[in-house]
């Protein structure tokens, strides 16, 4: 099964795709959550399926498809009749009964027809556009409104084409800078799993890919809100401000930070401040696709130092100089040994 191959519409009717969609078997997330970081040339279909899904399970109001599937089972309930009718019951009155029902179900799919196309030619008429960068590559550019977005290695951002009249609203996987262009009747919020940052005109910095799996959100200038999407807790953000978000127990904390360590990197700056190997290890691999390995376990220490547009190599061999450490590389790994 080649998935390159994949329309939206063919991930949209996959089995474990849907499966994945709908977060019920783990084993199907984990695939299609790799498989995505290792095909990009597939987001944008990848997004339209979810959207053709989302249609179908989330975007009829789940008071009219009640509404919907009682009527019709009302009106089922009501038929029952003709199974009861015994031998002495003519002809005309069951096909009466079968053509009353026949009508039933296809008013009741009409009426999901038309609910589901009204909200679908919606989302045609709504170009999403999917930036994704890949590891060892920054990008900056403005979205439609003047916002201008600088986006790091290893993350993607999803837009429309052009904004809609009462809101702003992008999806954000990794690292991005945002400048926000302001418009007071129009707030932009950034969509970061779990997590939904709504402001009017302001600039900030949003990483999904910190080690200690959490979403940080570091405010440089203007006001935030950060509301939890499923707790509907909001925190509100001045600037050098910023929020921890675990992703494992939804925990926010609030804390203040330095503006040079958190958006060095849009500038081509690789900053460590007293950081571990394994904080280490997680900057390389977000930043350049290389893994880091300390095979024994034994490289307990902190690194400060920063680098400028530097390659993975040099950094590498700088730290293993300061350090005294011996580096192999194979492949994409470089195994670290004392």
């Amino acid at each position: 099964m080649d998935y390159n191959l994949y329309s939206a519409e063919d991930f949209a009717s996959d089995e474990s795709f849907i499966n994945y969609f709908l977060k019920k078997d783990n084993d199907d997330f984990e695939f299609w959550e790799n498989w995505k970081i290792h095909h990009p040339h597939k987001l944008d279909e990848i997004y339209n399926a979810e959207q053709l899904l989302g249609l179908l399970f989330l975007s009829l109001p789940e008071s009219e498809v009640e509404s919907e599937f009682n009527r019709f089972e009302n009106y089922l309930s009501q038929s029952n009749g003709f199974n009861k009718i015994n031998s002495a019951g003519t002809a005309k009155n069951r096909l009466n009964i079968m053509v009353s029902i026949c009508c039933g179900l296809l008013i009741f799919m009409g009426c999901l027809i038309y609910l589901t196309s009204t909200n679908a030619a919606k989302f045609r008429n709504q170009q999403i556009v999917t930036r994704h960068n890949p590891f060892g590559q920054r990008s900056i550019f403005q979205l439609n409104d003047g916002t201008k977005v600088t986006l790091n290695a290893n993350s993607t951002l999803k837009f429309p084409e052009q904004f809609g009249e009462e809101n702003r609203n992008v999806e954000l996987e990794g690292e991005a800078f945002f400048e926000v262009t302001k418009d007071k009747s129009k707030p932009f919020n950034v969509k970061s799993e779990n997590l939904t940052t709504t402001v009017l005109g302001t600039k900030f910095n949003i990483n999904t890919h910190d080690i200690k799996e959490t979403i940080k959100i570091s405010l440089v200038e203007g006001k935030v809100k950060v509301t939890d999407n499923n707790s509907k807790v909001a925190i509100t953000l001045n600037p050098a401000q910023s929020i921890s978000y675990q992703k494992n127990n939804h925990l926010i904390t609030k804390a203040s930070f330095n503006t040079k360590e958190i958006i060095s990197w849009k500038d081509g700056i690789l900053s460590f401040k007293n950081a571990s190997f394994d904080e280490v290890s997680q900057k390389i691999y977000t930043t350049f696709g290389i893994r880091l390995i300390d095979p024994d376990g034994k490289l307990n220490w902190d690194y400060t130092g920063e680098f400028n547009n530097s390659d993975y190599l040099s950094i590498i061999k700088s730290i293993c100089y300061a350090k005294k450490l011996k580096y192999k590389i194979v492949n994409d790994t470089i195994i670290i040994k004392k």
